[in-house]
C-alpha cells in the first residue's frame, strides 16, 4: 500500500500548488485514458486596477488537460488559458507521478 500512500502525497502537493496560484483540479481516474484537468478557480470579480491585452486574459471556462496515451504525455489547452512555464512544468511532474503511483496501487 506504499503506492497510494505516495500518490496521495503527489495529490496533496498538486492541490497546495493550485490553491497557491488560484486553480482547481480534478484527477479522473475512472476513464481512460487516466486525465488531469487543471481550471481557473471561479473568483467574484474585483475591480480592475490596470488592463491587461486581451491575450493574456484567462476566460474562466478555459482548462489544460493532461492524459497519457500509449506511454506519451499529452496536453491540450482550451480557450485562453495563461499560465508560466515553470508552473507549467510542474503540474506535469506532479501528474506524472500521481499517474504512475496510481497505476502500481490499482494494478497491484
Amino acid at each position: 500500500m506504499k503506492e497510494i500512500s505516495k500518490y496521495e502525497e503527489y495529490e496533496n502537493k498538486l492541490q497546495k500548488l493550485c490553491e497557491e496560484n488560484g486553480l482547481t483540479f480534478s484527477f479522473e481516474r475512472g476513464t481512460y485514458p487516466i486525465r488531469l484537468t487543471i481550471r481557473p478557480k471561479n473568483q467574484v470579480e474585483q475591480p480592475v486596477l490596470f488592463e491587461t491585452p486581451e491575450q493574456e486574459k484567462t476566460s474562466e471556462q478555459a482548462y489544460i488537460r493532461f492524459s497519457f496515451e500509449d506511454g506519451e504525455m499529452k496536453y491540450k489547452f482550451s480557450q485562453t488559458f495563461v499560465i508560466s512555464d515553470e508552473l507549467l512544468t510542474k503540474i506535469k511532474g506532479l501528474f506524472k507521478k500521481m499517474y504512475f503511483y496510481w497505476l502500481q496501487y490499482f494494478f497491484s
